[in-house]
């Protein structure tokens, strides 16, 4: 009797999402979210700093905060902020505030200051004050003229990109539909590669019948590794048919039927099935132990990762955007980057 099916321990799907979210964010955000949790805070009126730099709810503040300073200069004007903060809002909380400099900016004040908490922790921050002096604001400016945020890969002159999903994952099998209009697109023009999300036999110990071959599974089991081994094989020995064989893969196929509906998936590729059991019997261990080690060699460990030029890519998944970042990565686009591909259907938008 096959042992009880086991799922992947949460603390550990929650470890590893925890390093995807992470993996690949320019280090400024990350830096950046001690002063943003305490000015969020303090506009929201829902948290404070403490001597670790945790926040709890204490008081409700408005967005702009008065400031008696009319008539001061620029420097005058700056440090009068810094000595409300201190007054009126880091009061008992082991944190103080510094000013750094002054300048203006847009019209404004632009007031940079340093918090230093009890425990060594610092950050900088900037607050903005108008030349007039009576209010200061807590948060961000946003130039009209300029995009929110735009992500940026290094420039190539043949673009680098490798997709990470499993094949049974919702939301990769949505990416990995978004992305077939691209790669078509720029096919001559980028280097394209899907790869495959692999976990140690570690994580399902008891449970290896139902989600391993030899010390390699898959979150879905057993049918879904196998899936990623025949995707594979495919890509590297019948490339052209790919798209065809995935697409009907995705359209046509779910984890109940894969088993035989692979072969009507290669039938309407035109592979044989025959010649893809006979590669998989002599290459499945060897694809398997590649895949895993670039997944560790990359830290990949959710469904779907993309890669462009060795960057993780962050933004919305439909098939128009993914075009635009890879085009992003050009030193010189291609024509092809001028046309608009449909992004009718949603974009997936979790993980596995």
């Amino acid at each position: 009797m096959a042992p009880e099916r086991k799922p992947l321990p949460e603390e550990k799907i929650e470890k590893k999402l925890k390093a995807r979210k992470l993996h690949g964010l320019p280090i400024g955000i990350l830096a950046f979210g001690f002063v943003a949790a305490f000015f969020v805070g303090i506009v929201l009126g829902s948290l404070v700093i403490s001597n670790a730099g945790l926040f709890t709810a204490k008081q409700q503040l408005p967005s702009t905060i008065p400031a008696e300073t009319e008539g001061k200069s620029m420097q005058e004007v700056a440090q009068s902020v810094v000595d409300y903060i201190n007054t009126n809002l880091l009061a008992n909380q082991n944190v103080t505030a510094e000013l750094k400099s002054v300048e203006e900016q847009y019209g404004l004040y632009a007031i940079t200051i340093t918090l230093k908490a009890s425990n060594g922790q610092t950050q900088d921050a900037v607050i903005y004050a108008p030349k007039e002096g009576s209010v200061f604001l807590i948060g961000n400016l946003f130039d009209l003229s300029k995009p929110l945020w735009k992500q940026e890969f290094k420039k190539t002159v043949r673009p680098e990109v490798k997709l990470f999903v499993m094949s049974f994952c919702p939301y990769g099998k949505q990416t990995m539909k978004a992305m077939m209009p691209v790669v078509k697109l720029l096919s001559n023009a980028i280097d394209f590669e899907p790869h495959y999300v692999i976990y140690s036999s570690d994580y399902y110990r008891g449970a290896e019948e139902q989600y391993c071959i030899s010390d390699y599974c898959s979150m879905h089991g057993i049918d879904e590794l196998r899936e990623d081994i025949r995707q594979k094989i495919i890509w590297l020995n019948f490339k052209d048919k790919f798209w065809d064989y995935v697409a009907y893969v995705i359209d046509n196929c779910s984890l109940d039927n894969i088993e035989s509906c692979w072969k009507d998936a290669a039938k309407n590729a035109n592979i044989n099935p025959e010649e893809i059991e006979a590669l998989f019997a002599k290459d499945a261990n060897t694809i398997l132990k590649d895949e895993k080690e670039l997944d560790d060699a990359l830290n990949v460990s959710a469904s779907p990762t993309l890669f462009i030029n060795g960057t993780v890519y962050n933004g919305s998944r439909d098939s128009n955007s993914l075009k635009n970042a890879i085009c992003s990565a050009f030193t010189t686009q291609p024509e092809e980057c001028k046309q608009e591909l449909s992004s009718s259907e949603k974009a997936a938008q979790g993980y596995c």
